[in-house]
């Protein structure tokens, strides 16, 4: 038999939501004002109108919404739209990943937000969100990936503090805070950032004798930014548990607002082990996986692990995913070749305090911001001078036994790539006339996926490379004689 739902009456402010601060909240704070001065705006009549509309559309849209599940429980079908009707079909196979969340005001009202992803879904954002009634999702949750014989690991406080600290940014809390402040201050009807920046403002004068008032305003403002993401990072990851079955694994986060994410093994299109500045300084490291269709806001990728040590996370990941960890890489940039790695870090190390010098003379006002500048420079390229030290001794790649790996650093992080030789979609082979010396090339290796997640391995040996292709693809070597 079949079993057909329909969506939660919460939809109705999910469909309302695009209109919420350019018409709803205008004719809120209208009647608000119209109750209590008794004063009647005329354009109040045009934003009743309006919004009566936007509430018909959202209404109707409700109530053609569908869910349904075959009697096999093998095929799922959504219909929804209102001018133009839409159904689509999927089958249960298809499903790569769904999640489910619930917070305080859905728990309140008996609702659960449900997203379902599949392999061939839009990049950055799920193919189909929807909120509906607890039983009926319980009811449908039989066509679902579910994890069997799992295993259940739960992360300490002290690791979530630990992933917080390192993967928080002052960008990603400049990208969260700001607009919660615009829409903040739109609700509330005053300047809240106002505020804020003249107690920034107070706070940088006090220093102004030891530091440039502006350092102090930019240092202040990261900082905000970044303590914000830290905060932020922590109380949506509190809870953090993962559940490893035989074919799926479940992600299990949040105490407030619950989210819990399944996805199936087959579905991950590689497992990425990263270690940031601040994961560097603690020795620890954390596991990500990049699932096909998964869309979150930042992209594909999943925190499995939140922090651990290189033994442990291997351990995690020859348990979970079965992939063993080369003792040796099998291409490996040649003994002698450090001074590639260290070429432009040394050039704009010497560079950077000429130009800032020169730049001074010609503006002795912003003298005492440029040194700043340039001390901050000169300590990124003490650390890209670590990082291609690390790439000459630890760097490399291997293909073989249907597996890939390799080690590299990006963005000032160092990554370890593991996934299926097959999910390789493209390699690019570069050589620069000075790299023919040595010989040495450049690899970029882009795995299939949405996001096309790729890793840049530098100044390897292009015989080694040479030879793996001969063994791996049939290349014959006199192809790489460049």
């Amino acid at each position: 038999m079949k079993r057909e739902v329909r969506g939660h009456p919460l939809m109705i402010l999910d469909y309302l939501y695009p209109y919420l601060f350019l018409l709803i909240l205008p004719t809120i704070r209208g009647l608000i004002h119209f109750f209590r001065t008794g004063q009647y705006d005329k354009l109040l009549n045009g934003e009743i109108l309006a919004f009566a509309l936007a509430l018909a559309v959202a209404l109707l849209k409700w109530r053609n919404f569908r869910l349904t599940v075959d009697e096999n429980y093998s095929m799922l079908r959504i219909r929804y739209g209102l001018f133009y009707r839409h159904e689509s079909i999927i089958r249960q196979d298809r499903i790569s990943c769904y999640s489910s969340e619930r917070n305080p005001v859905l728990s309140l009202l008996s609702a659960v937000t449900f997203k379902i992803d599949t392999e061939a879904g839009r990049n950055g954002k799920a193919d189909f969100s929807f909120k509906l009634y607890a039983r009926d999702f319980r009811s449908i949750a039989r066509i679902l990936p579910v994890t069997t014989n799992s295993a259940t690991h739960r992360t300490p406080f002290s690791k979530l503090l630990i992933m917080s600290a390192a993967t928080s940014s002052a960008v990603s809390g400049i990208l969260i805070g700001v607009p919660l402040l615009n829409n903040a201050a739109k609700l509330f009807g005053f300047g809240l950032q106002e505020l804020i920046f003249a107690q920034i403002n107070d706070v940088s004068n006090r220093f102004s004798r030891y530091i440039p008032p502006i350092v102090n305003v930019i240092t202040l403002i990261f900082l905000a930014a970044y303590l914000f993401s830290f905060f932020y990072t922590l109380f949506r990851n509190l809870n953090f548990r993962v559940r490893v079955g035989r074919e799926d694994i479940s992600v299990r986060a949040g105490i407030l607002s619950r989210r819990e994410t399944t996805f199936k093994k087959s579905a991950v299109n590689n497992v990425v082990i990263q270690q940031s500045f601040v994961l560097r300084m603690i020795r620890h490291y954390v596991l990500k996986v990049s699932i096909a269709g998964y869309s979150e806001k930042k992209g594909e990728n999943a925190v499995l692990i939140p922090a651990a040590r290189r033994q442990e996370m291997r351990k995690q990941l020859t348990s979970m995913f079965y992939y063993k960890p080369p003792q040796n890489y099998a291409v490996r940039p040649p003994i002698g070749s450090l001074g590639r790695f260290l070429l432009w870090p040394s050039i704009w190390f010497v560079l950077i305090p000429v130009l800032t010098l020169l730049i001074a003379d010609f503006l002795p006002a912003f003298r005492e911001l440029l040194l700043f500048l340039m001390f901050a420079l000169m300590i990124l390229l003490l650390y890209a001078m670590t990082l291609g030290i690390n790439n000459y001794r630890y760097g490399g790649l291997s293909l073989g036994n249907g597996q890939f790996s390799a080690h590299a650093s990006r963005r000032f992080s160092i990554r370890e790539l593991y996934c299926d030789s097959e999910k390789i979609g493209c390699w690019r082979i570069r050589c620069f006339p000075a790299d023919l010396r040595t010989p040495i090339c450049k690899v970029r290796i882009t795995i299939r996926s949405e996001s096309a997640e790729s890793i840049y391995v530098r100044h390897l040996s292009l015989d080694s490379m040479a030879s793996l292709f001969e063994r791996e693809y049939q290349v014959p070597k006199n192809c790489f004689n460049l």
